[in-house]
């Protein structure tokens, strides 16, 4: 009997092949990055377009769809007292620099389809919904409703997550497909802190600006500063650079014309919550500054920030270096740099292990800059999550995706901030069977085809088990 089952589980999915395909390639050339808010679309166009077109989806495969203003909406089937959830989001990070194929351009070659978002997380999202068709087509006898919750601004905010929280119905059992391996029982704590450093005059030459960073949870790719000055002190100032370029891990390059001088540098992109895998410009080019001032005297801003900075990637020389034994080590990620009005503004993405309160970081921060005269400033901040691993939803998962593959998953702790902590009863939940390469927020994201097709009868064995 268990054949028959598989059997019509692979035959609903390969009728249904071409338009899984089809459709997340709609979705990933619908560039849903946060834009400027309007009436009706409280994330911008992007974002209205992509949650508009799963939710025209949704409805031509006969579920219930709801749209709150542009807020959040979601697709419902069956019935029920009781609901299950899956938490997926449809906006994304900008597509940073870097790649081989457009970014937005759903480019399928070697049977792998090219694009932001294809892993975080519009494909796992549409492979959900039509787990949910493969599901409703073969009319089991649930006792719980399903329901698909189409994310709008997971990437910078939760605002629209939050709003569902207060405003919606919570699910009894549910998970977010938004990682790429494993179920995560455990998630750190996140906050988003800035440093302002104000920046004086040094020998006659100017900070005028200095800009990185596309989103705080991205390591900055590159970071580029521009000076004014004498001309002549700024041409021995920019020689003086060129020569230092190549103790910069990825070099840069300096440009000087007239009275102005552009010194940039280049890093490597990689999610803020695994710094340890790309390279940080603004910490390099504050370094390359702080090293080769333009007078025998260091110019005491840079100095500042490249000491914070040495190795930003834990905390160190924050005073916030930490770990536990369930989640790791804290990471620390400088991803925004701007100036404005004699102040240079860094911003820093920290995920923070478990069983360590955010506000011991916050405090362990001031305790550190106060003696240098700044004051960190929280914008922003979101608990831990912590789920035990022998808990009946771990368990169901776990079951579910060796029910359908054979291999039982592994069960771990992230630094990365899901959905999960947004609803109670949650947690994130990688439907490939083989698990994918770790391409979230990097040049060249990409599904395989035959993961994406593996992964809707993995979901839906999931949930099916979760809403019996």
């Amino acid at each position: 009997m268990k054949g028959v089952r598989a059997m019509t589980e692979r035959d609903l999915l390969g009728k249904y092949e071409s338009r899984i395909i089809s459709n997340l390639q709609d979705m990933v050339r619908i560039r849903s990055v946060e834009g400027t808010p309007e009436e009706g679309k409280p994330f911008g166009d992007g974002v209205h377009q992509v949650l508009n077109l799963a939710l025209e989806t949704a409805s031509e495969l006969g579920f219930r769809t709801v749209n709150h203003d542009g807020m959040i909406g979601y697709a419902e089937y069956g019935s029920g007292k009781e609901m299950v959830a899956v938490l997926g989001h449809l906006d994304i990070v900008p597509e940073g620099k870097g790649w081989t194929y457009p970014p937005f351009g759903a480019e399928i070659h070697d049977g792998k389809m090219f694009g932001r978002g294809t892993i975080d997380d519009k494909g796992p999202t549409i492979a959900a919904l039509w787990a949910l068709k493969i599901l409703s087509d073969e009319d089991h006898r649930l006792s719980r409703r399903i329901r698909i919750i189409f994310g709008t601004n997971e990437e910078s905010g939760f605002r629209g997550i939050k709003w569902y929280a207060a405003n919606e119905e919570a699910p009894v059992a549910g998970f977010t497909p938004d990682i790429h391996e494993g179920i995560v029982h455990a998630e750190k704590g996140g906050l988003h802190i800035g440093i302002d450093v104000p920046v004086g005059e040094h020998e006659g030459i100017s900070l005028i600006s200095f800009r990185a960073g596309e989103a705080v949870n991205i390591v900055p790719d590159q970071c580029e500063a521009e000076f004014e000055g004498d001309p002549a002190a700024l041409e021995k100032w920019a020689g003086v650079l060129r020569g230092a370029l190549d103790s910069t891990p990825l070099g840069g390059e300096v440009v000087l014309e007239k009275r102005t001088l552009s010194a940039k540098v280049f890093g490597k992109a990689a999610h803020a919550s695994l710094p340890e895998k790309g390279e940080n410009a603004i910490a390099a080019l504050c370094r390359l500054i702080d090293a080769n001032p333009p007078s025998h005297r260091p110019w005491e801003a840079f100095k500042v920030i490249s000491g914070l900075l040495c190795d930003p990637r834990f905390g160190s020389d924050l005073g916030i270096s930490m770990s536990d034994d369930v989640s790791g080590p804290l990471t620390c990620n400088p991803g925004l740099a701007s100036f404005s009005k004699g102040v240079l503004s860094v911003v820093l993405d920290i995920r923070h292990p478990v069983t360590v309160k955010g506000d011991l970081v916050v405090e362990r921060m001031k305790e550190k800059l106060a003696p240098l005269g700044l004051t960190p400033v929280e914008r922003s901040r979101n608990t831990p999550l912590f789920v035990p691993k022998d808990s009946p939803l771990i368990k169901d998962l776990s079951e579910a995706f060796f029910e359908t593959t054979g291999k039982h998953p592994k069960v771990m702790a992230i630094g990365g901030g899901t959905y999960a902590k947004a609803l109670p009863n949650v947690v994130a939940f990688a439907p490939f069977p083989s698990g994918l390469p770790d391409l979230a927020h990097q040049a060249d994201e990409y599904i395989g085809i035959e993961d994406l097709l593996s992964s809707v009868l993995v979901v839906k064995a999931a949930m099916l088990r979760l809403a019996r």
